[in-house]
């Protein structure tokens, strides 16, 4: 009996052994296995930025793709408007010796005429001639008056005779010239055919490389647009970010003239300063023009100042200063603006802004390059 009860203490400290050994491992699994951490504000802030920056070496690929493309399709276009011009000039040349050719051939019946009159004349004279040399030189001595008749009739007869002849080879001369003025203007035109093929086939070469081209800047143009819908995406996720990243709105009170928040009846309708009372445009308007410094009526949605303050001559910048306009043109559909009251070494700017909180006044501090801003000074 003692001898078996060793035998099973021995069994089960072996089963609680390899137990043991089994929640060690998964002890040591837990400790060193590293903690999924979820990322933090800055690292997503990280992610964002480093898509953006690949995003616009994209957008600046495509856009010098797009000059280029746009030079291609512009030398395109002066060939084939060349290639116009000479298929203009040669068709005229066509027609031109075309007209000559009509010309030829009227001149040529003219003188086929003359010459048939003349060839129908000899015949007359030839007859006469052979019937007088059918007859004896008795017969015709006894018809003449005198000697001299019998001379000057066979003299005349002769001449006449040669007159008739000479006519007719000189007309039969010109007819062969005008026929041979013919030929040569055939041959002519029939080269001028061949080059406005050549030109036509050329020119239509030169088309089909503008429709290819036109094709391929559209194409290039729509993955610049996508790629930039991306950034502005991209910036709009930033914008999100702003609360945890110390932007804590401040809630005030501003001398706007229509109130915080304007009445409702006024909310969207025009202001003194081309813009939507209750929008930050109209906010931004009203405080550049309250320090004397007043901004263009006719900038637009907010996420358009940038460009078209530019436009107008307006210093535009990435550099804030105090008393400038900041434009982020990336949050929400139209963008948004704010007046820059004060500038931080750490490059954070004060900003007072309406419409942050719907239709009313608040201030932040916020770090510009989080919403890709721009300055209007």
């Amino acid at each position: 009996m003692k001898l078996r009860l060793k035998i099973n203490r021995n069994r089960l400290a072996t089963k609680l052994g390899f137990f043991n050994n089994i929640i060690y491992l998964i002890l040591a699994l837990f400790l060193f296995s590293p903690i999924p951490t979820s990322a933090s504000p800055q690292d997503e802030l990280n992610n964002l930025n480093q898509q953006i920056n690949d995003l616009n070496k994209q957008i600046s690929a495509k856009q010098d793709e797009k000059i280029t493309l746009q030079s291609e399709i512009d030398l395109a276009s002066n060939l084939i408007d060349q290639a116009n011009l000479q298929i203009q000039a040669t068709n005229t040349e066509i027609g031109i010796i075309g007209n000559d050719i009509v010309g030829i051939n009227k001149e040529i019946d003219k003188k086929e005429i003359e010459l048939k009159k003349q060839r129908d004349q000899l015949k007359e004279y030839l007859v006469v001639i052979y019937e007088e040399g059918q007859t004896s030189t008795l017969e015709l001595v006894v018809r003449s008056s005198n000697f001299s008749d019998f001379v000057d009739r066979s003299e005349y007869l002769q001449t006449i005779q040669s007159k008739i002849k000479e006519s007719a080879d000189r007309i039969d001369r010109l007819r062969q010239e005008l026929e041979d003025r013919k030929t040569i203007l055939k041959e002519k035109k029939a080269k001028a055919e061949q080059l406005k093929s050549s030109q036509l086939a050329q020119r239509n070469a030169w088309a089909e490389q503008k429709i290819y081209k036109d094709n391929l800047l559209a194409q290039t143009t729509g993955q610049q647009k996508a790629f930039q819908k991306q950034v502005s995406d991209l910036y709009a996720r930033k914008a999100a970010l702003s609360a945890q990243f110390g932007e804590g709105i401040n809630r005030g009170s501003s001398a706007y003239p229509y109130g915080n928040p304007p009445a409702t009846n006024l909310i969207d309708t025009a202001d003194n300063y081309g813009y939507l009372i209750g929008e930050c445009t109209s906010y931004a308007a009203w405080k550049r023009t309250s320090v004397g410094r007043p901004i263009p009526r006719n900038l637009g949605n907010a996420n358009t100042w940038g460009i078209n303050a530019a436009a107008q001559g307006q210093r535009v910048d990435r550099t804030p200063e105090a008393g400038s306009v900041i434009v982020m043109p990336y949050v929400g559909g139209y963008g948004h603006v704010a007046y820059v009251e004060a500038v931080y070494n750490n490059g954070t700017v004060l900003i007072s802004e309406y419409n942050w909180i719907p239709y009313s006044y608040s201030t932040r501090i916020v770090n510009p390059y989080n919403y890709g801003a721009s300055f209007i000074h």
